[in-house]
């Protein structure tokens, strides 16, 4: 008995010390690699935390400096990857809010070269000046994983606090999907061996143990039995209700699947549908920013080959098509006179 306890406890012993090897040689192969499942898994256990709202789920520590994705993502004292604002909006100031997920966010992408900064650089231009405004503030409240539905949520909790002059709802084929509720076993938030390992395991069920793939998936989030559908759905009423009632502006744009981009975009009818649900719900602007990018290709406008989320490039294409629809809108109608 005594010999089998040792042998044991040289077993688990050789164990525990392999692992801590591995995961040691994991983390110094990824501090100098790339790896999206490892990102976002260090994303997740650094700068993300719970709510103290059941419906939005999580949202972003304040204050924070992490570097991920090769970018450092800096939160404000509000949790947000902007300049530092006052919750009460001060006189003279048009004050957008952007609501989103990690594609508003900018994952992977310097703050400098996002879409939100852009259209602050461009609404200042065409906004202020003698006997305008005096300043325009873009707040870019994107958090990754967010829903539809969690960030009317966040809107309905927080958001309408800062008092916007211009509600921007981005839409991305995805929000469709339930809000999550499980959080990630601890392996997955500290080990890079584990992250790793997942990654892996997760592409491998995606590609071999299964015929879904992303032509096949986002359609069935549309089918008139889902529940995240039909949330998605009552959240596009109750922010235009919102709208209607504080007298800010309501616009929404339907962000493209990077994946299907170029002359045949394969998702014009889940857009389609997408965009008769939010001008039915009372969202009276809805762009589709999906033929801005007929003439490009996929791969181009990627954070990386593994990472689908836009680029720079991509970021600045995208905020052109914004601008593109804002100027065909009179903006004293979108809050500007308030």
């Amino acid at each position: 008995m005594k010999s089998f306890l040792s042998n044991l406890l040289w077993i688990v012993t050789t164990l525990v010390v392999s692992l801590l090897i591995i995961e040691g040689v994991s983390r110094a192969i990824y501090s100098r690699k790339l790896d999206y499942q490892i990102e976002m898994s260090r994303y997740a256990a650094t700068l993300k935390r719970s709510s103290a709202h059941y419906e939005v789920g999580h949202e972003h520590r304040p204050s924070q400096s992490v570097h991920l994705m090769g970018v450092d993502v800096v939160t404000n004292s509000h949790g947000f990857r902007s300049a530092e604002v006052t919750l009460e909006k001060p006189e003279d100031v048009y004050r957008v809010m952007l609501l989103g997920d990690s594609l508003t966010l900018g994952w992977g992408v310097e703050v400098e070269e996002i879409f939100a900064r852009h259209l602050e650089d461009g609404l200042r231009e065409r906004l202020t000046g003698p006997g305008r405004v005096r300043e325009v503030q873009v707040i870019n409240t994107g958090v990754g994983n967010y829903n539809t539905d969690q960030e009317v949520a966040f809107f309905e909790a927080r958001g309408r606090a800062f008092q916007p002059d211009l509600v921007i709802l981005n839409y991305f084929i995805n929000d469709a999907e339930p809000t999550p509720r499980k959080k990630s076993p601890f392996l997955l938030q500290y080990s890079y061996l584990g992250m790793s390992l997942w990654g892996r395991l997760d592409l491998f069920k995606r590609l071999y143990l299964t015929q879904n793939d992303f032509s096949s998936y986002y359609p069935g989030l549309y089918e008139e039995d889902q529940a995240g559908w039909r949330r998605a759905r009552d959240a596009m009423g109750r922010l235009a209700r919102l709208a209607e009632e504080n007298g800010f502006g309501l616009v929404m744009f339907l962000l493209p699947e990077l994946h299907a981009v170029g002359p045949q975009y394969g998702f014009e009818e889940i857009y389609d549908r997408v965009r008769a649900a939010a001008l039915a719900a009372g969202v009276s602007h809805v762009f589709d920013l999906s033929p801005a990018f007929a003439r490009e290709q996929p791969e181009t406008l990627w954070v990386s080959m593994d990472d689908a989320h836009p680029n720079a490039k991509a970021h600045a294409i995208l905020a052109r098509g914004m601008h593109d629809e804002l100027d065909r809108i009179d903006l004293s109608e979108l809050g500007a006179g308030r």
